[in-house]
Formats: structure tokens, C-alpha cells, sequence
């Protein structure tokens, strides 16, 4: 009889514990499958299954860490993890007892295991079929991914979680060639749960790529530019390198210096959520035991905290955040749940009306950041449009846009209402009143 991930994570601290001072396992398995579609027709069926094993150990007060996707070679994983206890860092924590206070967290739905390769086929082929009753000429692509699994914490002080979580992922887009003008288009969504609405998806691209009809050239001028949910990630990511405690730790963040301090616009609240049900970052436990929890990161502007994982909050003499994100490849380090930015109170479409001039920006191509701590970006635009008077004029064409985040969130004109979800972040719409934007002018 096979044995149960709880098992196989207990024979290894077993046999662990026999040889080291103390020692921690995670143990890791999971079943994927998807199907992807390229030049509108299905270009691959695939399926895998993984699953491994990653040992911390304390021996004579230092770390050591190996993994191993190889069963029965756990000796040589406990030897490898010895021996780099040996050049490992002095730990700064203990190992915890339990994960008493974890508040239980909605991660596992049915219906994405039960999901058929059939059927997610026949949900990318409607969404291709969508786009291509508006525009033939199209070349679409997509497709629509699933995983199931377990992971099993558990260590010499007693502490064992498990916890199982499935996801899934959707995705659908549109590329035209016409004359010397490219366009490209996508969106999609992913989650824990079941979606089975990939025709929204497929709805919004074709409205893109109606918008996209006239396309426009700017020159260098300054403007207030309205970011689409899923667009302005790029300057969030300033926010969360400057509040990860190893940055902090190695003393590189700005804001290291500056808690209880408003950085941000007044309106700004961005907060670490790891109790949304079926969202991605979503967790009852951290990837060393440790209970999650809610926190603001920015609360009305103002730096509330730092994310930390046990050894570096051990070296900063305080305590973990519940943020140790890992696999059973890695050691842990700090880093986010959800990420979510909280809401303004005015529609986004009356945000666009009061435009006379400017920017609405849905893709940013590339990370773009020359300076990611200091906030600094330069990005073009991959997918953007001219507004005048409140109305969509044209597609911006060859443009790039250049600023930097900790002056745009002290430059907001407004926050919308509406808020969505992308991956792990729940972001709103919007407006800051003016970024340099550069194009090539016709």
C-alpha cells in the first residue's frame, strides 16, 4: 500500500532526528496536467507528477539544507545536509513546536482535479472561436492548466501540517500582423478554484483589439496615465523589495529606517493577505510552520511592517511574520502572500471621463526597472491608448514610459471603486497624475 505524504515526511524526521541535533522536513507531491493552443490549433496535451523531499537541519548551532527528489536516498540526503552545516549559517531561531493559532484557509477545490483534458480543450477552442467571430485574421493561442497536491511540514520539536491545495490557470490571446504593425493580446486568471468561464476572457481581448484599430504616436510629453489592475505590478515590486526583511537584514532597503513614517499617498493601503479563500499566495501556515496571518505592509501611506522568515527574523532580533515562502528545493526567505491594494471610492469609467489627456496603460513589456529599490522604471508599453476628452482616441504606438514609483503613489489623481484579481494580487485601477512618456513620433 502506498504510503501517505504525512507518512513518507515522518520516516525521513525519523531516520533524521537519529543522526542530528534537530532537523526539519518538507515533503511535497502534486499531479499537473494542461493543454496549450498555438496558431489556433491544440499544440500539446501534457501531464506530470512530482514530488520531493528537502531537510533543514541545526548541528552544532549552524544551518544545513538538502533536497532530494530520490526516495530511496535519504541517508545521502541526511549527509548532504550535514555537511553543509558545516559552512552554514549560525541559526538565529528554534525550530516550532506547533502551528497553534493557524487560521484555516480555503485552498482545495474538487473540481479542478475532476477538470477533463477534453473539456479544458473544448474551453480554449470556444475562447479562439470568440476572438476569431470578431476578427479572422487573428492567430490565437491559449490554453488552461490544473494541479493538485500535498505538502507536509514537520520537525523535531514536535511540530506536523498538512495541507493540501489545488490550482488552476487560463489563459487566451490574439495576435495580428498587419502591414508593418503587430499587435498582441492576452489575458487570463488563475486561482485555486475551478473557473469555467475562459469566454470572459477571450470577450476582453476582442474588445482590446477593437480599441486597437486606430493606432497613434506621441511624442515626449508628460501625462496622468490610468494603469489597468494588472499593469502597474512592476512598480508595486519596488514596494515589496523595500519591505522584505532580507533586504532589510543586509541593510539595501530605503525604508529600513522609516517604520510608522508615511511614504505613500494617504489614499495608499496595501496589504499582506494570506486568508483569502482559494486565492493564489493563499495559506493557513507559512513553509516553516509558522501561522500566517493579515498585515499592512502601507496602512493609509504609512509603513506599518517588514516580512520576515525565522532566521531572518532571528538576525533582527524580532519575530517571524508567517512569511516564509519555500519549496522542498529551498531554504525559506521572506516574501509575500497576497498581495492586495485596497479600493478608491470613484467608478473607473468616470476616472477615464476626466481625462482631457493622457494615458490608459494595460500591459508594461518587461520588468523595466534600472533601479528596482530606488523605485526607478523605464517601460515601454505594450499595450496602451491615447485618451482625449475622456474617449479611447487610438492605440499608443512605439512609446515608452519612465518615472519612478515612489513618486507616482505621492502623485495619485485617483483610486477606483472596482477592484480584480491577477495571480496573487487584488489591485484597483489607477490614475497618477503624470509620467514621462517618450514615443517615436510620426
Amino acid at each position: 500500500m502506498p504510503q501517505s505524504a504525512s507518512d513518507i515526511a515522518q520516516s525521513v524526521l525519523k531516520r533524521a532526528k537519529a543522526r542530528v541535533e534537530q532537523a526539519e522536513v518538507i515533503f511535497e507531491e502534486s499531479e499537473s496536467a494542461g493543454v496549450s493552443f498555438q496558431d489556433d490549433k491544440l499544440k500539446t496535451v501534457s501531464s506530470s507528477a512530482v514530488r520531493g523531499v528537502g531537510l533543514r537541519v541545526i548541528q552544532k548551532g549552524r544551518l544545513g539544507f538538502s533536497s532530494t527528489n530520490d526516495l530511496d536516498a535519504i541517508d545521502l540526503l541526511i549527509s548532504n545536509a550535514l555537511d553543509s552545516a558545516a559552512f552554514g549559517q549560525e541559526a538565529k531561531f528554534a525550530f516550532p513546536a506547533s502551528a497553534a493559532g493557524a487560521v484555516p484557509v480555503a485552498q482545495f477545490d474538487p473540481q479542478v482535479p475532476a477538470l477533463t483534458m477534453e473539456r479544458a480543450a473544448d474551453m480554449t477552442r470556444e475562447g479562439i472561436d470568440c476572438i476569431h467571430a470578431s476578427f479572422p485574421d487573428a492567430h490565437c493561442g491559449g490554453g488552461v492548466e490544473r494541479d493538485a497536491g500535498t505538502s507536509v511540514v514537520c520537525n523535531s520539536a514536535g511540530l506536523h501540517q498538512e495541507e493540501s491545495s489545488t490550482g488552476f490557470s487560463m489563459g487566451i490571446g490574439g495576435f495580428l500582423v498587419r502591414g508593418e504593425s503587430f499587435l498582441s493580446v492576452d489575458e487570463g486568471s488563475s486561482s485555486c478554484r475551478f473557473d469555467p468561464d475562459l469566454m470572459r476572457h477571450a470577450r476582453k481581448v476582442a474588445d482590446w483589439i477593437r480599441m486597437s484599430q486606430k493606432e497613434v504616436h506621441l511624442g515626449e510629453e508628460t501625462l496622468p496615465v490610468l494603469f489597468t489592475p494588472r499593469a502597474y505590478d512592476f512598480m508595486l515590486g519596488t514596494f515589496g523589495a523595500n519591505t522584505n526583511g532580507k533586504t532589510v537584514q543586509k541593510g539595501a532597503s530605503l525604508l529600513a529606517k522609516r517604520l510608522g513614517e508615511r511614504i505613500l499617498d494617504s489614499r495608499v493601503s496595501l496589504w499582506d493577505d494570506p486568508w483569502v479563500d482559494y486565492a493564489d499566495g493563499s495559506m493557513s501556515v507559512d513553509g516553516e510552520g509558522v501561522p500566517a496571518r493579515r498585515k499592512a505592509l502601507f496602512e493609509k501611506g504609512v509603513l506599518k511592517t517588514f516580512l520576515y522568515d525565522l532566521q531572518t527574523a532571528g538576525m533582527m532580533g524580532t519575530q517571524s511574520t508567517g512569511n516564509g515562502m519555500r519549496g522542498c528545493s529551498s531554504m525559506p526567505r521572506p516574501g509575500e502572500a497576497n498581495l492586495r491594494l485596497e479600493p478608491g471610492r470613484m467608478p473607473m469609467a468616470e476616472i477615464l471621463r476626466g481625462m482631457k489627456r493622457g494615458l490608459l496603460v494595460d500591459a508594461a513589456l518587461g520588468a523595466g526597472q534600472s533601479n528596482v529599490l530606488a523605485g526607478a522604471f523605464s517601460v515601454n508599453i505594450e499595450l496602451g491608448f491615447l485618451v482625449e476628452n475622456g474617449e479611447v482616441v487610438g492605440r499608443v504606438k512605439d512609446c515608452m514610459l519612465a518615472g519612478n514609483a515612489f513618486d507616482a503613489f505621492n502623485r495619485i489623481r485617483e483610486i477606483s471603486a472596482e477592484t480584480e484579481w491577477h495571480g496573487s494580487l487584488e489591485a484597483p485601477f489607477i490614475c497618477f497624475d503624470a509620467l514621462n512618456a517618450v514615443g517615436r513620433a510620426h
